[in-house]
């Protein structure tokens, strides 16, 4: 049932739920967007059975970044790690959207976004592990807030800030 539920997501956007090599292949699926992610999938539909907070991922991934054929895990991880967050569903609808639409005003793809969190995480955490959930959602809650977002965006508390606009790597913000 899950299976089911979390195929018909997919379907609902138009997005194919295959590997890199299918979507190059002969037997890639007939959506103009794919998604790789097939772990990240799963977490989506874990959260919510029903798969509504999977349909608003992928619906503000391909909304807010509609030129861009591959639904980017990092944006993806992020969103999710934010609605996980939401224990209480406090946020609006549509903050999905907004929340996007933020990160787009400094970074101009969703692969752009996710490979600067990983540059910025480097920046504020030397040697540390890699952690896409905490790391994707916090940088996303904090180019919104950068970018005068006033939703308040849960997070994992303060020791987990990616210090955006107080100490950014070299280089991360454009024109900055």
């Amino acid at each position: 049932m899950r299976a089911r539920s979390m195929q018909d997501q997919y379907d609902d956007v138009g997005i194919d739920l295959e590997d890199k090599n299918t979507r190059k292949g002969n037997n890639r699926g007939n959506c103009d967007y794919f998604f790789s992610h097939f772990k990240y999938a799963q977490k989506g539909i874990d959260l919510d059975t029903r798969g509504n907070v999977l349909n608003n991922i992928l619906k503000s991934i391909v909304t807010v970044f509609p030129l861009q054929e591959e639904i980017d895990q990092g944006c993806f991880i992020g969103l999710y790690e934010l609605a996980r967050l939401d224990q209480l569903q406090q946020l609006p609808d549509g903050w999905m959207i907004e929340v996007l639409q933020k990160a787009k005003q400094t970074f101009s793809s969703s692969a752009l976004v996710h490979s600067k969190g990983k540059v910025q995480w480097a920046h504020t955490r030397p040697g540390a592990t890699w952690s896409a959930p905490s790391a994707m959602s916090n940088f996303l809650r904090e180019l919104y807030i950068m970018n005068g977002g006033e939703i308040n965006l849960p997070y994992h508390g303060d020791g987990a800030l990616m210090q955006v606009a107080t100490n950014p790597a070299q280089g991360l913000i454009p024109n900055a």
